[in-house]
């Protein structure tokens, strides 16, 4: 994205002009798509900025009718629309419906997902697969270090596993949410060993 006068557009290599400089917003190209955004005195969107996707032959794919929008990612782009989230897939169809307060990144094919206060996950097919019973483990800047050599969130998928709490105890989660330990000494663990997996 490159931005002149004010406005959004994209340019290639040759720095030739691909997309023209009309959006107010602009997210970076990822899987075939670009999340723009028009301010509202140039869309009748009733007093709010809108946010749709465009292609690279700049057209629109997805209308401007989405409060924030993220770029896709493993062929799910999460968008929000009034106050709540949801999720989109490769063919724009809606895959998960906009019931959460929030959906943070995929990792690994899952997708942290909150509605009141509460964690659970989604599946890139956008199916609820841990269900939203869960508490943060301890605050979202938790991070451990990964067997990859770089930081990842408590909250993230890592290795096949989540991080979770439950009445106020740590709990190591599988992807389809079996409880592989309950009261995990997460603090002593930096992924970086087996998983010694006990349910207690």
């Amino acid at each position: 994205p490159v931005k002149l006068n004010g406005k959004w557009g994209c340019i290639n290599k040759s720095e030739e002009i691909i997309i023209p400089y009309q959006y107010d917003e602009m997210g970076y190209y990822s899987e075939g798509y670009i999340p723009v955004m028009l301010k509202s005195e140039n869309l009748i969107t009733n007093g709010k900025n809108k946010w749709g996707f465009i292609d690279l032959n700049n057209k629109v794919v997805v209308p401007f009718i989405y409060t924030e929008v993220e770029e896709f990612s493993d062929g799910v782009a999460r968008v929000k629309r009034d106050d709540q989230w949801g999720c989109l897939d490769k063919k724009f169809n809606i895959i998960t419906p906009f019931k959460y307060d929030h959906i943070r990144n995929f990792s690994e094919g899952l997708a942290c997902v909150i509605k009141d206060n509460k964690l659970g996950y989604i599946n890139t097919s956008g199916k609820l697969v841990i269900p939203c019973i869960y508490d943060e483990i301890d605050t979202i800047n938790m991070h451990f270090e990964t067997m990859l050599g770089y930081l990842t969130y408590a909250h993230e998928c890592d290795g096949g596993h989540v991080l979770v709490a439950l009445n106020g105890k740590a709990v190591l989660l599988d992807k389809s949410g079996k409880v592989l330990s309950y009261n995990y000494d997460y603090e002593n663990h930096n992924f970086t060993k087996p998983l010694e997996c006990s349910c207690q």
